[in-house]
């Protein structure tokens, strides 16, 4: 008869523990951000602030390379929707006829 162990799996629940842990962190309300989205520093500040509150709520969880994938996609779907509602409002102010110079 064959037998044999399989080990390794404590550190891969590790990682999946922190992960569940990290998703809690970033339920609910994260921040509030405002700005003009004429200024193209203020809609950077907005995607900077999204980006360091998720590092702050993750702080804790730097080793686990499943959370830092998931805080990178968080900041990134953060980015790309200050992005596209800054476009949605400039348009919709273009469209109203307001200049922005």
């Amino acid at each position: 008869m064959l037998e044999f162990q399989i080990t390794g799996l404590d550190g891969l629940t590790d990682l999946l523990e922190g992960l569940q842990t990290a998703f809690a962190q970033l339920n609910g309300k994260l921040c509030e951000v405002r700005f003009d989205p004429t200024n193209p520093g203020e809609v950077q500040a907005a995607i900077d602030r999204t980006g360091r509150t998720v590092d702050e709520r993750l702080s804790k969880f730097q080793d686990n390379p499943l959370v830092q994938q998931l805080a990178t996609g968080v900041k990134q779907r953060f980015k790309e929707e200050i992005l596209s509602r800054a476009s949605d409002a400039r348009r919709l102010l273009t469209g109203n006829g307001i200049s922005f110079d």
